[in-house]
């Protein structure tokens, strides 16, 4: 009778692990809080602690078409959809935003997650007057390309991929933008209306190329205006924000420009800019770590320079907080040991001749804390390397759940100037059609997916035997309890019986909670001129 009474405890516990593990949305999406793995395996900085669409609804993108109203089946109907919720594409090819000049694509309802890798054929591409702007929490957005059509002038605003006020917990990973005509990724914060800080945020593994006529790359604060009283700051409500292994390529300056409470640019790769390679503005608080720096034939010689003009006698901008080490800039400073302070000089602010070294009381010797979710930092020359070997939208999930190579041709000709030292001089393109043209992009195949729970049925069938691991109304399904759905597995090209070491939770906040700022170590009195200690990258399976 013991034994009798033990057995049915213990099947009823196995009954209640799997209900569990099954049903993550029981209790809502607070509930996941319990599972805090990063974003997806290799997503690092204080964006990765987005949670995106896990578990919710499975939404099929079955049509390129685009307008307002969102037409049934299309990107933008899932992306103003409400609730947890992943995007999957059952189509290749390019959606032409129905977006004109005051008309924006916006993701203002939380918990999405865009998985462009499920797209077939060549993958997606999106164009439009505008790009994509989020003004909301907890957004994944993965191997998507957002090109501008190049029509109209420099305008303010136009960018391809923007998070705008009331913005966090998002990341961007593995996208291409390009033409833009202002800057091609804004990250910043308005007065009106009044929202909560921007903060949470990583971009990472991205191409941001060719900016038209003189246009940017990005931009990363708010605005400012210290001549009123009192002072209009929202700048210092932007922090937490984590740009880190992209790729900027013939863009002519803001490689990327920072005013922020907190900014870490690591590991980036810049090429071939045109007036400097970017700009540290005002009550700044940021960290350059092992940036390449690659000057190409329309670059001038100078990097970055800081902005703290003022007015008469008194200052406009308090004093900023800068952490600079570790970086190369080919062909003038390639000694990454160096001290790099050199590297960053002021600008043309009233009573100082331009290229002036800074006063060492901007200067900061101790790098911002790193995130529940650090970026695995390399060295510059390693970053160089790696950046270019898988930056952008360069794939896609085979019906296996295989990442094959999926490149498009404006990555491959920029990663390719990048590589060899070629491409514009002057100021850099005029339209798209003065850089090839508008790519055309393949349909190709959607995967068979039966069930229309997002996973191939080839993929699930490999690794549960059977179609019984998911639906298109709830997708919480966590067969292995690593804290990765079971459709997420399939995102992320890993496999629920591959080798892939499980992921270590680590413990964040609810995520409907906005980050507190990052906490900065009060500098120490002793100059380092060494470079953060470069760690050696650890390698995953997937991306």
């Amino acid at each position: 009778m013991r034994k009798l009474n033990l057995q049915k405890l213990i099947s009823l516990a196995v009954l209640i692990f799997a209900l569990a593990s099954t049903s993550l949305l029981s209790s809502g999406v607070q509930g996941l809080a319990a599972t805090s793995v990063p974003a997806f395996p290799g997503a690092g900085g204080c964006g990765a602690v987005s949670i995106g669409g896990r578990g919710g609804k499975v939404i099929e993108v079955t049509t390129l078409a685009d307008a307002v109203p969102a037409p049934a089946g299309s990107l933008r109907a899932c992306a103003l959809a409400s609730g947890p919720r992943i995007c999957v594409f059952r189509v290749g090819g390019t959606i032409e935003l129905e977006s004109i000049s005051g008309t924006r694509f916006e993701i203002t309802n939380p918990y999405l997650t865009i998985a462009g890798q499920t797209a077939p054929g060549g993958g997606i591409v999106i164009k439009g007057y505008s790009g994509i702007s989020i003004k909301t929490h907890d957004v994944i957005i993965r191997y998507l390309r957002v090109i501008l059509d190049g029509t109209g002038i420099h305008e303010q605003g136009r960018n391809n991929i923007a998070m705008r006020n009331g913005a966090y917990n998002v990341i961007i990973d593995h996208c291409s933008t390009a033409w833009s005509f202002d800057e091609s990724t804004a990250i910043w914060k308005y007065e009106s209306p009044p929202s909560p800080d921007i903060t949470g945020i990583t971009v990472q593994r991205c191409v941001i190329a060719e900016g038209l006529a003189k246009a940017h790359g990005m931009n990363i604060g708010g605005n400012i205006d210290y001549g009123i009283s009192p002072p209009s700051e929202e700048y210092l409500k932007v922090h937490d924000i984590s740009v880190h292994h992209n790729l900027f390529v013939h863009n002519f300056d803001r490689n990327p420009r920072v005013k922020s409470a907190g900014t870490q640019v690591i590991n980036n790769v810049v090429y071939n800019w045109g007036s400097r390679v970017g700009v540290s503005e005002a009550k700044n608080t940021v960290d350059f770590i092992n940036n390449y720096w690659k000057p190409g034939p329309m670059s001038q010689s100078l990097i970055y320079k800081h902005e703290s003009t003022y007015i008469g006698t008194s200052w406009v901008y308090p004093d900023p907080s800068i952490y600079i080490a570790g970086n190369i800039a080919k062909g003038s400073f390639e000694n990454p040991s160096a001290d790099n302070w050199p590297l960053i000089v002021r600008d043309t602010d009233a009573g100082f001749a331009p290229g002036e070294l800074l006063p060492l009381s901007y200067r900061r010797y101790t790098p911002i804390s790193q995130s529940p979710n650090p970026i695995t930092i390399q060295s510059a020359s390693d970053a160089y390397t790696s950046v270019l070997a898988d930056a952008g939208a360069n794939a896609r999930l085979d019906c296996q759940g295989n990442w094959i190579s999926n490149s498009y041709a404006v990555d491959i000709r920029v990663i390719n100037d990048a590589k060899q030292g070629t491409g514009w001089s002057g100021t850099g393109p005029a339209s798209p059609q003065a850089a090839g043209g508008f790519p055309v992009i393949a349909a190709g195949t959607s995967c068979t997916d039966s069930d229309h729970d997002g996973m191939a049925d080839e993929w699930e069938t490999i690794q549960f035997g059977s179609l019984s691991r998911g639906s298109s109304t709830d997708s919480s399904g966590d067969f292995d309890a690593d804290g990765y759905t079971d459709l997420e597995e399939y995102l992320n090209g890993v496999g629920i019986l591959a080798s892939a070491p499980t992921p270590t939770p680590t413990s964040t906040q609810t995520p409907t909670s906005k980050p507190k700022p990052t906490p900065i170590s009060t500098p120490v009195t002793t100059p380092v001129s060494s470079p953060i200690s470069t760690l050696t990258p650890t390698p995953i399976s997937s991306r």
